[in-house]
């Protein structure tokens, strides 16, 4: 069961991320300041890289997001698990907001280096990093 489970989180990062890539890339760019407006970064990329320049860093958000999803949501079951114990069917609202909490913190603390190579490798305006060994 919890083989299926990891296999449909990976299927589903591959396909999520896939579509999200692009604006993601926008997003950071925007964030770096290299341009001040969606259509700008657009422009920029789609002349400067073309249209594969929009997944630029698309491996090293698969290599954040699938161990982040394999980190949080079994550590979100297990802290389920412990807040509702033999009494009770559902878990509170402010327990399911502390079971996210501190899932997607452990998660994100795991993960931050493998963010910070995606950030770099999506914002950089020439080609300075190839891949994550680079960066």
């Amino acid at each position: 069961m919890y083989l299926q489970g990891f296999i449909g989180g990976i299927v589903a990062e591959l396909c999520c991320n896939v579509i999200r890539n692009p604006f993601e890339l926008m997003k950071q760019h925007m964030q770096v300041g290299n341009e001040a407006t969606l259509s700008g970064v657009y422009s920029y990329m789609r002349t400067h890289h073309g249209l594969r320049g929009f997944y630029m860093g698309l491996g090293t958000l698969l290599l954040r997001e699938i161990p982040y999803s394999c980190i949080q949501m079994p550590i979100y079951e297990a802290a389920k698990l412990q807040c509702v114990g033999p009494n009770k069917q559902f878990m509170r609202p402010h327990e399911t907001a502390i079971a996210g909490f501190v899932a997607g913190s452990i998660a994100g603390v795991l993960t931050n280096p493998v963010d910070v190579v995606k950030t770099n490798i999506m914002t950089q305006r020439t080609l300075i990093y190839k891949n994550a060994r680079d960066c």
